[in-house]
């Protein structure tokens, strides 16, 4: 069956941005006046950025609620993508090249909506993705169904159709049980998610270089 519609993630997979989302809380803190330890970096790093603000305000009794902190985040991170994050390499030509083809491209992301659009204005993207979907915007999540139903939805199309792009085992699995083709893209940044990422995907890929001469539409 030929496929359709491209989902990709959007951090880690099109841009460079896992090293800059590791510091972000770090970042926060410090702007208090404090610096992280080594047992916070693990909790932070278990509980993930929009989880983790209650143990750190908690911790050093911070003057602050959960979203003024998270808000603190956003400014900070803003500012990375505007000037630091860049694309994957290759990442925009096959964007271009699946545009060629006549396949439509969404973004699937946990991130806010916000930071796609930024992304998309820096590097010129638009005409080139078609559609995003922001499960932290939508108050989902990409561990659990809802979300890629939704995308279904908005494309008029199945699982079936789909090719999902990801550096996360968890999304791929998730999605391969909606019978989407999952394909895992290696992360440098994130050198320990590469055996699970491996053993979720149904293709798996280094470089975008590599997908351009994949066979995947």
């Amino acid at each position: 069956m030929k496929k359709t519609v491209a989902i990709f993630d959007m951090d880690g997979t099109l841009v460079d941005s896992m090293y800059q989302w590791g510091r972000i809380a770090a970042n926060v803190l410090f702007g208090f006046g404090y610096q992280m330890t080594d047992e916070d970096a693990r909790e932070v790093k278990r509980l993930g950025f929009y989880r983790c603000p209650s143990y750190l305000i908690e911790k050093y009794a911070l003057p602050c609620t959960d979203k003024q902190f998270i808000d603190r985040g956003y400014e900070i991170m803003l500012e990375q993508y505007r000037s630091f994050v860049m694309m994957r390499p290759g990442a925009k030509e096959y964007l271009i090249g699946l545009k060629q083809k006549g396949v439509r491209v969404a973004v699937l992301t946990a991130s806010a909506g916000c930071f796609v659009e930024v992304m998309i204005r820096k590097f010129g993207l638009e005409g080139l993705i078609d559609a995003s979907f922001s499960a932290h915007d939508l108050e989902m999540e990409k561990s659990k169904p809802a979300i890629y139903e939704m995308l279904f939805e908005h494309y008029g199309c199945k699982g079936e159709d789909c090719v999902m792009f990801e550096d996360s085992a968890y999304a791929l699995q998730v999605a391969k049980t909606l019978g989407v083709y999952g394909v895992g893209i290696a992360d440098p940044a994130q050198p320990t998610r590469r055996e699970k990422l491996l053993a979720a995907a149904d293709y798996f890929a280094d470089t975008y270089e590599e997908l351009a001469a994949a066979p995947l539409f």
